[in-house]
């Protein structure tokens, strides 16, 4: 038995192998009886979760990737068909971070906590030491040391306060490729949402003209091939006069093609809305320098939106006949881009 840190409250741990441990741990003397339940297997690295477990739907490793490591306690649903070999390569006994089905797992955003389960070499389960009279969770009483003797607790590490101080947000990741977050814990709904949807954006000069007709574009693709992770585009100018119209042309070019296109009013491209892209297209190399001008950060995710290189050049003041072969190589880049993004799988660590 060891108790350690991770950003959210400490928890009392145990190897998921141990019948001992497994034992203290799945009865803690808490006022109410707890449901069954797994034990929650704190795993070092979110690529390991996603390996032994055979995380393979692109939203679900999406999620992985977003939010992990850090203060989410994910129950991932797999196929009654699947546990023998999981359990078998983790070598954890039935019943222990699993509940019919359903695997609990953390991966701590705190790098002691990580150390450790990296070092140990065993798949290790903890719950918080609250729930067995060892503090209030988010710090250690000065009178650990007698206390933990209770749970035959070996080392005790202690690293002052922890960051947070809240439990985790349980997010339950389903069979059917969805998710879904369960009440309690600090992360609301919204929060999770944001982070795991995709966003992508599109720059120009003065917003006016191509970015908002390739974002125009990129939404009526997105409806028509429906892709498992959420994904929102967004248009902006790196020189734009805000709350200027699409021009009339560029309206009716869309529309020609049978492409909706909503309200519009230009916005300038501020250093914030950068943050959250997963993707930025510029429509020429100089709107790729500007975006980087604004937020050098950003360097690794803006790209012209033509994979070659080639520029898009800007139709204002031209003829019917230009806006209509702007919108058609548009839609050609755009739904080029998109593909390969829709198409790549998530990297975790």
């Amino acid at each position: 038995m060891v108790i350690f840190p991770t950003e959210t409250v400490y928890g009392l741990a145990a190897s998921a192998a141990s019948p001992e441990g497994v034992a203290i741990l799945k009865n803690p003397p808490t006022d109410e009886p707890r449901p069954p339940r797994a034990s929650t297997w704190h795993a070092p690295s979110a690529a390991l979760v996603a390996k032994v477990l055979r995380i393979t739907h692109p939203l679900h490793r999406r999620m992985l990737a977003r939010l992990a490591p850090g203060p989410v306690r994910f129950l991932i649903q797999k196929p009654l068909s699947e546990l023998p070999g999981i359990l078998e390569e983790l070598k954890v006994p039935s019943g222990v971070i699993e509940h019919d089905g359903e695997f609990s797992v953390r991966i701590p955003d705190h790098p002691l906590a990580r150390e450790v389960l990296e070092k140990a070499g065993i798949p290790i389960i903890a719950d918080r030491t609250s729930a067995f009279g060892l503090g209030d969770g988010h710090t250690l009483p000065e009178d650990i040391d007698e206390l933990a003797k209770k749970y035959k607790v070996a080392a005790i590490i202690d690293d002052g306060p922890t960051r947070l101080g809240k439990p985790s947000s349980p997010v339950r990741l389903k069979l059917d490729g969805t998710y879904e977050v369960l009440p309690g814990g600090m992360l609301d709904q919204r929060y999770i949402k944001k982070k795991v949807d995709r966003l992508v954006l599109f720059v120009c000069t003065g917003n006016t003209c191509r970015s908002p007709m390739a974002a125009a574009l990129a939404q009526d693709f997105l409806a028509r091939s429906r892709p498992p992770v959420p994904t929102r585009t967004l248009s902006f100018g790196v020189a734009a006069a805000g709350g200027e119209p699409m021009t009339r042309e560029a309206r009716e070019a869309l529309s020609e093609i049978n492409v909706k296109v909503g309200p519009h009013r230009a916005r300038a491209l501020e250093r914030d809305q950068l943050k959250d892209a997963d993707v930025v297209f510029g429509m020429t190399r100089t709107h790729v320098q500007a975006v980087l001008d604004i937020a050098p950060f950003a360097k690794g995710k803006v790209f012209t939106l033509d994979p070659e290189g080639t520029d898009v050049p800007d139709p204002i003041g031209q003829s019917p006949a230009e806006y209509r072969s702007t919108a058609a190589r548009l839609k050609q880049l755009v739904e080029r881009r998109l593909t390969e993004l829709l198409a790549s799988q998530e990297t975790l660590s």
